[in-house]
């Protein structure tokens, strides 16, 4: 309870806060991740949160929080009278002190800090399971044939293997290999909160620790992660196989005919098309499906064919248009459209996806190559791999007639994906003044201070060519962040040098296309002109990350704008539109941040670890 005569010192000097802040019940809500309402009530004085409670925490925390985020922590410390403090704890323990006049000062949060962690993402159940296995990153990753870095990304939340059904099981084997004795058993126990007995079988301890580890992260990250790492993965197109670049002349081709049947017809149908589109001097096909990619993925044989067809189609300069409609599951590309990114870096892959809703009833099916030959079918879903039907034609008028059907389908879609070089990024990066996250691997070359990066490109002997580029580069993407820090935000989330490889000279810096690494020194003024901008721009944030989310790509994350770049051969960057897909990625970057956002006291500390002594 607290003091009799103190709730109305409490409202009074709470609501005083609120007016030198700035602040409202939405935006202390907003940093407490709260309903507005809980804090109205309290600051009207419906409600006073015990002094000890978790309440009473979150609200000092999310007072803190907001003027972190607002560069007023100097001004919130001056009105308490909170002096000489050197971490955010000691600011939230004086505003508690404050607020109920030194009543229980450290009650609530002491309290915070005993309570029993919870574990709730599956890096915090894994990394549980795996301290009481006694298990490092290395030895699970050799148990499970994974590399450890990617153990370490499962650990610290920012990867999922639930898109691997093998990996989510090999991963329940190994920690149960390693927690056989029945001490272990008990305390797994604990940590999973079911009764000991129910891991006494085997079978069942695997399908119990299963649907605990992996019952979270609800969100479409796994998906999205196949996605990135299908982007990183992908190779030049003249370094396909051999046998994927030959003639299609190697071929048997299929019977010409003008009906096919089933998956197996289609297949065919589609052999015989691409073929005849080869014999052509065309510049373009046209390619529309509403039904599964199964036909295509599901038989591997296949796709190599097919795959060598479209290579050739792509090697003679002709543009592919294709609309996409299975893309997206959870917010999230299929099958179809990672079908094709074998061919999307050729930079003649033009995709949409249609604004129209798709009939629950029937699938259609149109392949054209304008003047030469088409493939089409109408079916009821469900019924095309064994009883679909689909017409093979080359008569002149129909060829016309489905490229008019063609163009209006165009004319209900949008682009889903445009493939650039990785030079062109800078007419990419969000200009919009919505704000813009980036997930990165170094730090970013925008936040770079004049005199850093010209002593980098005198140390690295740039040629004047190469120097000119690297500083039109740099002043493009200062403009896009001030324009973004002008009415919305910039939030760079990256990881922090490993000190080892800082000193062995391999920590990268931020050049495009070139392998350049930072002195100590001069990783040491990047960090200090970061902190710089965190103190100027209340709505500028640095994520400092334990490591890379992903390694060989750079991401740049918007409301309506998202840009994957790779940063390896070949150097292409894809661009995505699609409101659902953006939603999605912005999604993950919300999850990276709430995991990682540390106040600027905090951050300011983990920096200056890196300073020269004595600076």
């Amino acid at each position: 309870m607290i003091a009799e005569g103190c709730e109305f010192v409490f409202t009074e000097r709470l609501n005083e806060l609120f007016k030198l802040l700035g602040a409202s019940s939405a935006d202390i809500a907003r940093c407490m991740r709260c309903d507005r309402s809980n804090v109205s009530r309290i600051c009207k004085g419906q409600r006073i949160p015990r002094s000890g409670g978790a309440c009473a925490a979150g609200l000092v925390k999310g007072i803190y929080g907001f003027a972190d985020e607002r560069g007023l922590t100097v001004k919130l410390c001056t009105y308490i009278s909170c002096f000489d403090y050197h971490s955010a704890a000691e600011v939230e323990r004086r505003l508690l002190s404050w607020l109920y006049e030194g009543e229980a000062e450290n009650g609530a949060l002491s309290k915070q800090r005993k309570e029993k962690i919870s574990h709730r993402s599956f890096g915090q159940k894994l990394s549980a399971v795996m301290e009481l296995a006694d298990l490092s990153n290395i030895r699970l990753g050799r148990a499970i044939n994974i590399d450890p870095s990617y153990i370490s990304r499962f650990r610290n939340g920012f990867r999922s293997p639930r898109s691997n059904k093998n990996t989510m099981d090999n991963i329940c084997i190994a920690l149960l290999d390693h927690l056989q004795d029945e001490g272990k058993m008990r305390r797994l126990a604990r940590i999973m909160s079911v009764p000991p007995e129910q891991l006494d079988s085997r079978e069942d301890a695997f399908f119990l620790l299963g649907k605990w580890l992996f019952s979270v992260d609800d969100d479409q990250s796994p998906t999205l992660e196949k996605l990135i790492d299908r982007i990183d993965s992908i190779s030049d197109l003249s370094a396909l196989p051999d046998e994927l670049l030959h003639s299609p002349e190697q071929y048997d081709q299929p019977e010409e005919k003008s009906i096919f049947f089933g998956s197996k017809g289609l297949r065919n149908a589609s052999i015989l098309f691409l073929t005849e589109a080869l014999k052509t001097d065309s510049d373009a096909l046209y390619l529309y499906s509403e039904q599964s990619m199964s036909w295509i993925s599901g038989d591997h044989a296949f796709y190599q064919q097919w795959l060598s067809l479209m290579a050739a189609c792509v090697r003679r300069g002709m543009k592919i248009h294709i609309i996409h409609n299975t893309v997206l599951v959870t917010g999230a590309p299929t099958t179809e459209i990672n079908t094709w990114f074998p061919l999307y870096h050729s930079g003649l892959i033009t995709s949409y996806y249609c604004r129209r809703q798709r009939s629950s009833r029937i699938s259609s099916t149109v392949f054209l190559c304008p003047g030469r030959a088409a493939v089409s079918g109408h079916n009821v879903i469900g019924c095309e791999e064994e009883y679909g039907v689909y017409r093979y034609d080359t008569d002149k008028e129909i060829l016309a007639a489905f490229k008019n059907e063609f163009d209006g389908l165009i004319s209900f879609s949008d682009r889903l994906v445009q493939v650039y070089k990785t030079s062109d990024i800078d007419k990419l990066m969000p200009v919009g003044r919505g704000g813009f996250t980036v997930l990165g691997s170094t730090l970013p070359l925008a936040s770079m201070s004049d005199g850093t990066i010209e002593e980098i490109l005198d140390r690295n002997k740039i040629d004047k060519s190469s120097r000119e580029e690297i500083m039109s580069i740099l002043q493009h993407r200062r403009t896009v962040v001030k324009n973004n820090l002008n009415d919305g935000y910039v939030h760079d989330c990256v990881p922090i040098a490993d000190p080892e490889a800082l000193k062995n000279g391999r920590a990268i810096i931020d050049l495009p296309q070139l392998s350049c690494f930072y002195t100590p020194e001069e990783y040491a003024e990047h960090l200090k002109n970061i902190l710089s901008l965190c103190e100027k721009y209340p709505n500028y944030r640095f994520y400092a990350l334990p490591v890379s989310p992903f390694v060989n790509v750079l991401m740049f994350i918007s409301k309506n704008a998202v840009a994957v770049c790779r940063l390896k051969a070949p150097y292409i960057t894809f661009f995505f539109t699609h409101p659902t897909l953006c939603s999605a990625f912005m999604t993950y970057a919300e999850k990276v941040k709430l995991l990682y956002g540390c106040d600027k006291l905090t951050l300011k500390k983990k920096l200056e670890q890196y300073f020269p002594s004595g600076n």
